[in-house]
């Protein structure tokens, strides 16, 4: 029985250490309070003076990267010749004649139209610190 109440005794502190870390430091008050304000300072929650250090950059070696591109395929036209447009109509004196509604030109048709395509281009990269 003697050695149980030691061993419980040597924990007590432990057990009021590990409950000083959960609660807010002045949650505890009187003697209690400093204790808990030591271990909140050493687990960095209050006052600490650590600054963060940065990290240490990696070399990363060249490399070819596959990226997709969009590329712009431009219409195809040809051009395709229009007969002229004639009508026929009377004169004054009932003769029929020959009358030009359009003459003959050039018109473009479109064979194919405008276009957009992904392609895939091989890139190099070249090396870095990353």
């Amino acid at each position: 029985m003697k050695i149980r109440s030691i061993a419980l005794a040597a924990l007590a502190p432990l057990a009021l250490a590990a409950t000083a870390t959960a609660q807010p430091v002045g949650a505890l008050g009187g003697a209690f309070s400093e204790q808990a304000a030591f271990v909140a300072s050493f687990h960095g929650k209050s006052g600490s003076t650590c600054k963060p250090v940065p990290c240490a950059k990696k070399w990363v070696a060249g490399h070819y990267e596959v990226r997709m591109e969009h590329v712009t395929i431009p219409a195809v036209y040809r051009k395709e010749w229009c007969e002229a447009h004639y009508r026929y109509d009377y004169d004054a004196c009932g003769h029929v004649v020959k009358v030009l509604v359009t003459p003959g030109h050039f018109v473009r048709v479109v064979v194919s139209p405008e276009r957009v395509e992904c392609r895939q281009v091989r890139v190099w990269v070249p090396g870095h610190f990353a």
